[in-house]
């Protein structure tokens, strides 16, 4: 079956040879390899490294305030406030 090269270097894989493949929609990745004049491809699939219950509960943690805490209002504010923080003399 004849496919085209696009100029980001991209190929579209037909969908007969992706069903012929066994390859479901959710395969998104795959290990790309040269052998013997063929380029192979095989899906993989990533694994969080990270536990979806484990990142929930550190956003938790991250945007829990306390007592004393300094709340900025926008990511510029708060960088503003680091530069201002790392200019003054340490004692």
């Amino acid at each position: 079956m004849l496919v085209k090269r696009t100029r980001g270097n991209q190929v579209s894989i037909p969908k007969q040879i992706l069903v012929a493949a066994g390859i479901e929609k959710e395969d998104q990745y795959f290990d790309v390899q040269y052998r013997r004049g063929v380029i192979c491809l095989k899906p993989i699939s990533i694994e969080e490294k990270i536990p979806h219950c484990a990142y929930q509960e550190l956003l938790r943690w991250a945007q829990k305030t306390e007592a004393g805490d300094k709340v900025f209002q926008s990511g510029r504010e708060a960088v503003a406030h680091v530069r201002r923080l790392v200019k003054k003399p340490h004692a």
